[in-house]
């Protein structure tokens, strides 16, 4: 079906990099590439969230934290919003039909469990063959 649409969820990529992603689907949604009209960023998210069919979301080590009172060591993880992002993605789309791509370490909380990740070390693109598998399994052609 070349009429789905795949949303994207992150905060630390460079534009650069999700429209090197993005260019290899027909319909991608790029939240920042998003017209507001006006509306809240949660409101914006909404919109997009309910008009996609898979969705993307990149974790990248942009934060670092531990458990409180802990003596561990922080470990890196990516911003709330991604997670929140991707909750909302659940909610609409079903796990299932989510892909995240997670540069090195980068935590995933346990709560993920179950949904779909491959591994980056530099770049995401060294990904694509295994997105393009991902999304052609899930009726989407890519270009």
């Amino acid at each position: 079906m070349s009429d789905r649409r795949v949303g994207d969820g992150h905060t630390g990529p460079p534009l650069r990099t999700r429209r090197q992603i993005g260019a290899f689907l027909p319909s991608p949604r790029i939240d920042r590439e998003e017209p507001g009209f006006g509306r809240t960023l949660p409101e914006k998210f909404e919109r997009i969230a309910a008009e996609v069919d898979l969705a993307l979301a990149l974790l990248t080590p942009d934060d670092e934290g531990r458990v409180a009172n802990s003596e561990d060591e922080n470990c890196s993880r990516a911003r709330q919003n991604v997670l929140i992002e991707i909750g909302w993605f659940w909610g609409r789309v079903g796990r299932d039909r989510i892909i995240m791509l997670r540069k090195g370490e980068t935590d995933i909380p346990s709560d993920l469990d179950g949904i779909e990740y491959y591994v980056f070390t530099d770049k995401p693109r060294e990904k694509l063959e295994d997105l393009r598998k991902f999304f052609r399994e899930h009726g989407l052609e890519t270009k």
